[in-house]
C-alpha cells in the first residue's frame, strides 16, 4: 500500500509515491528468523582476577558461562522462547516466554536482556557481587512493550541500545531505569535510499538499505548502512552518528571524498604506543575497504568530469579536511582532529593560500572580528573560494551566551574563542604551532610565518 515500505529485498510495483516512509508501520529492519541465539556472559573483574590466579595451579577451574535462547512452537503452533544460562554445557537456570519468539539477545556481567518478535524487552538480573557464576538469575523489571519487533540489542555497561523493526530506537540507563534518548533511524534509511535512487537514467525506486552494524559508544549511536547498488552517492556503505542535542543524524563516513588528495591518509600516525586508531579512521577504513575494486568506477559515475579538473579536485581536498575535522569533533576524537588539522594546514600551504592560513591562525589565536586580519587586499575574487569576511558575521556573535557554553565552543571553535579555551583538551597554542610548522614548508609564506611566530611568542 502507498505510504509503506516493503521488507528488505522485496520489489515495489507502484509509483514513486510509494517511496514515502512511514515509521509507524513500515519494516525497515527485518527481525531475525534464527531459531537459536547465544551470548557469552562476561564475568565480574573480581572473579576474572580470582580465575586467573587459580589457573596457575589448576587449569580445570576455567569455566565458560553462556546464555542461550531457543525458539520452539507448541503443538498448537504457539511460539515459545526458552532462555537458559549454562556453565560448560550444564544448565544452571531456565525461563520460558510463552507466546513469542526471541529476535535479539544481549548481556553484561550482571544483566541479561532478551528482545522478542512482538516488540517486548525482558530484563534479567543476577547477583551483583558474584554475577552469573552464582547461578542466580531473576526477572528484574516488568516487560517493556515497544510495539515493533526488536531487531538490535546492545548492552554497554549500564546503557542499553534498542532498535526496532520500524526504525525506532531507544537508549536506556538500566541503573535507574531511565530513558536517555529516543528517535528513529528512518531518516538515514530514507537519505541513503534517495541518494541511491537519484539517477535520471532510471525510474525505479531504490531498495531499502540494510543495517550492517549498530554501535553504542561514548560519542553516541553509530550505525552503518549498506546498499547493493554500485552507483550510490556516498558509496555502498555509509556511517552515521546520532547527535542527541540536535536530535538528528550526522553522516560521518562515506566515499564522497574519493577524489581528495588525502583519501588514503586515514591511518592516524602513531607517535607513541599509546596512540590507537581512532573511531573516525576505523569507520573510514571500513567504508573504503567495502568499496575497494569498484571505487574508480563509482568515482567516475558520481563525479564525472571533476576527476580531470585539478581546481575542482583541490576544492574536494579542502572540503575533505574540513569535514573530517568537524566529524572528529562530533566523535570527540582529539587525536584525529589534530591529524586532520595538520593535513588541512599542509594543503593550504601547498596551495600558497595565505588568506586561508591567516584566517586559520587568527581563529586559533582567539581573535575577535575587529582584531582579526581577514585578508584585506589579499581577498580573492575566485568564486570557488569562501568569503572570509562571512566567517565573522555569524549571528553566533550576537548571542554572548553561546560563548559561555562548552558545547558551543566545541562546535564553533572558530568563532571568537580565546586562547584559554582548548579543543577536546588540545591547547590552541599547540595547535597553532602545528599549523606554523606546516607553513614553514613554503618559502613564499615566510613573512606570514614570522608574523605568527612573533604573536605566539607574545602570548
Amino acid at each position: 500500500a502507498a505510504g509503506t515500505i516493503p521488507p528488505s529485498g522485496s520489489t515495489h510495483g507502484g509509483g514513486k509515491n510509494d517511496a514515502v516512509m512511514s515509521t509507524s508501520s513500515s519494516i525497515l529492519i527485518p527481525p531475525s528468523t534464527n531459531v537459536a541465539f547465544s551470548v557469552t556472559l562476561t564475568k565480574k573483574k573480581q572473579q576474572q582476577c580470582l580465575e586467573a590466579w587459580s589457573s596457575t595451579t589448576d587449569s580445570a577451574t576455567s569455566t565458560n558461562f553462556v546464555a542461550d535462547c531457543t525458539n520452539t512452537a507448541s503443538s498448537s503452533g504457539i511460539p515459545n522462547a526458552t532462555l537458559t544460562v549454562n556453565r560448560n554445557g550444564t544448565v544452571l537456570w531456565k525461563d520460558t516466554v510463552a507466546g513469542s519468539r526471541c529476535t535479539a539477545l544481549a548481556a553484561s556481567s550482571v544483566r541479561l536482556v532478551m528482545g522478542t518478535y512482538d516488540g517486548t524487552i525482558y530484563l534479567y538480573g543476577t547477583s551483583y557481587s558474584s554475577g552469573f557464576p552464582s547461578g542466580f538469575v531473576f526477572r528484574s523489571f516488568p516487560p517493556i512493550v515497544l510495539g515493533s519487533s526488536i531487531t538490535v540489542l546492545q548492552l554497554v555497561k549500564d546503557k542499553l541500545l534498542v532498535i526496532c523493526a520500524n526504525g525506532d530506537f531507544r537508549v536506556y540507563d538500566l541503573t535507574c531505569m531511565k530513558l536517555l534518548q529516543k528517535g528513529s533511524v528512518a531518516p538515514v534509511f530514507h537519505h541513503v535510499r534517495l541518494a541511491a535512487g537519484n539517477n535520471s537514467n532510471t525510474s525505479e525506486v531504490a531498495a531499502i538499505p540494510k543495517l550492517a552494524r549498530a554501535q553504542l559508544n561514548a560519542a553516541g549511536i553509530v550505525i552503518l548502512l549498506s546498499m547493493k547498488q554500485q552507483r550510490v552517492a556516498g558509496g555502498s556503505l555509509q556511517a552515521f552518528l546520532y547527535n542527541k542535542d540536535l536530535e538528528e543524524w550526522q553522516r560521518i563516513a562515506d566515499s564522497r571524498f574519493a577524489l581528495s588528495d588525502f583519501n588514503v591518509a586515514r591511518q592516524v600516525p602513531s607517535g607513541s604506543k599509546t596512540e590507537a586508531l581512532g573511531t573516525l579512521s576505523a569507520l573510514e577504513n571500513l567504508v573504503s575497504l567495502n568499496g575497494r575494486g569498484s571505487s574508480d568506477h563509482s568515482a567516475q559515475a558520481v563525479f564525472g568530469s571533476i576527476i580531470n579538473n585539478a581546481g575542482q579536485k583541490n576544492t574536494v581536498t579542502r572540503a575533505h579536511c574540513e569535514d573530517r575535522m568537524a566529524c572528529s569533533l562530533a566523535l570527540g576524537s582529539a587525536i584525529e582532529f589534530k591529524h586532520w588539522l595538520r593535513l588541512y594546514s599542509r594543503f593550504l600551504t601547498s596551495e600558497g593560500d595565505e588568506t586561508y592560513l591567516r584566517c586559520l591562525c587568527d581563529v586559533l589565536l582567539g581573535k575577535l572580528p575587529d582584531q582579526a586580519h581577514v585578508g584585506g587586499g589579499m581577498q580573492t575574487q575566485d568564486d570557488s573560494r569562501m568569503n572570509i569576511d562571512s566567517i565573522f558575521t555569524s549571528s553566533a556573535f550576537e548571542d554572548a551566551s553561546h560563548k559561555k557554553e562548552e558545547t558551543s565552543l566545541l562546535w564553533q571553535w572558530w568563532l571568537g574563542a580565546t586562547t584559554d579555551s582548548d579543543i577536546l583538551g588540545l591547547a590552541r597554542v599547540d595547535l597553532l604551532r602545528l599549523v606554523v610548522a606546516e607553513m614553514g614548508r613554503n618559502r613564499e609564506l615566510q613573512r606570514l610565518t614570522n608574523e605568527i611566530m612573533i604573536e605566539i611568542a607574545a602570548l
